[in-house]
């Protein structure tokens, strides 16, 4: 999976970002092993932020991806209580590469994009950030 770097800043809720990615071509991130968790923990200390939307939504009792794949959830990484808050309905990822729930309205905080290989969005332009 190709992912936009840097991660993109500045949504002010778990919505605008995942319509600014909409907009690249792209969803929110989905993470579905260590390898991608630890390549977006990697953007996410090279550019020094603090944290990032992730796309985990909460559905009733669990979590899903918001990318419109029926993928089954097989992978997780929670830090230890997490999720904590049944009203919190996002995600985040630290600077551990754990994960942290959310309001959804939380903002203003960084997110990654997940694109395919043929979108136009510029994966590798500074330029793309505010």
């Amino acid at each position: 999976m190709e992912y936009t770097i840097p991660p993109y800043v500045g949504a002010f809720s778990a919505g605008e970002a995942r319509e600014q990615c909409q907009k690249e071509g792209g969803t929110l991130a989905r993470v579905v092993d260590f390898v991608d968790n630890d390549k977006l923990l990697d953007i996410l200390l090279r550019y020094k932020r603090d944290r990032a939307t992730l796309g985990a939504v909460r559905v009733g009792e669990g979590w899903e991806w918001q990318d419109n794949h029926d993928e089954e959830w097989k992978f997780d990484n929670w830090a230890v209580g997490q999720p904590d808050n049944k009203l919190d309905r996002c995600s985040e990822m630290w600077t551990t590469g754990e994960w942290n729930d959310i309001p959804c309205g939380d903002g203003p905080r960084a997110y990654f994009c997940q694109v395919t290989g043929d979108s136009d969005a510029e994966k590798t332009s500074p330029d793309r950030t505010l």
